[in-house]
């Protein structure tokens, strides 16, 4: 009973104490400003005669008001910069989780997609890439090949307005058949390119696999608001296909994994909003 008694005290005496080591440099310094002012106008005055009365006694209070609002508000500034940095700090940490996480992610759908390919078919010269839309932009979630080459993540960020990613995420579905030979005509491949689907030059002659073959499939979520667009799944290939006869098969199989697909792409949390691009290669 006396225990509990006694709580409310021990509490208040453990704050008191706080507050005087939070605050022992204030009041140590406003203390010995006020002292001495005080001990230079009774030495000036012999006593406290006319002390109270006399404007200078005012001057002095108020001066001793404003180092008092000083310390207090050095003490702040100091204390929202300790703030400041603690809360820099625990973002730095998110973003470093964020990141791993996203990492994991790319990996696991990089897996999923291997699994795939030789459902699809992929030779030493195709690979497949998984592409978010978010922001204006397409973010590489995925990629696979059987082609160690050109299975290297590369950039992660992509424009909307370029490719066969511009063109199935507008019509839901596209195929690019039978570019020039970038091996015999670098200079009209990069053209048709450029002329058809918005990709510069200077990035096409840049790729790193440099397909002549795009299929393009635009990913669905399924929500209450009805089948909303998320994303665009991409099967390039260095082989020139004359017809869409000869990829039938692998856009059938990717139709049917769609829904596969877009439960990776929902589960993907996008942390390159503060990301370097790495190098540019736009398919």
């Amino acid at each position: 009973m006396n225990q509990l008694a006694t709580m409310p005290l021990q509490t208040f005496r453990h704050a008191a104490w706080q507050w005087l080591r939070d605050h022992w440099d204030i009041i140590t310094d406003v203390t010995g400003v006020l002292v001495l002012a005080v001990c230079g106008l009774y030495r000036k005055y012999d006593g406290f005669a006319g002390f109270f009365t006399n404007p200078l006694t005012g001057f002095v209070l108020l001066g001793t008001l404003l180092s008092l609002a000083s310390k207090y508000e050095l003490r702040g500034k100091k204390i929202r910069k300790q703030d400041l940095h603690a809360l820099q700090q625990q973002v730095q940490s998110l973003e470093a989780q964020l990141a791993e996480i996203s990492d994991d992610h790319y990996d696991m759908v990089c897996r999923y997609l291997s699994s795939l390919s030789p459902h699809l078919g992929l030779r030493h010269t195709e690979r497949i890439s998984l592409y978010k839309y978010s922001n204006g932009k397409f973010i590489l979630i995925g990629r696979s090949s059987p082609n160690p080459e050109y299975d290297k993540r590369g950039q992660t960020n992509y424009s909307a307005m370029q490719g066969c990613i511009r063109e199935a995420w507008k019509h839901g579905e596209f195929t690019i058949l039978n570019l020039p030979n970038p091996q015999t005509d670098l200079e009209k491949y990069s053209q048709e390119l450029y002329e058809k689907y918005g990709i510069p030059v200077e990035i096409s002659q840049s790729f790193r696999m440099k397909s002549r073959s795009y299929y393009g499939l635009a990913i669905h979520d399924n929500t209450r608001m009805g089948k909303l667009r998320r994303a665009v799944v991409i099967v390039e290939s260095r082989k020139a296909y004359r017809s869409v006869c000869g990829c039938r098969q692998m856009q059938e199989t990717l139709k049917k994994e769609e829904l596969t697909i877009a439960c990776f792409v929902q589960s993907h949390r996008d942390p390159s909003m503060g990301l370097t691009i790495m190098e540019h290669d736009v398919p």
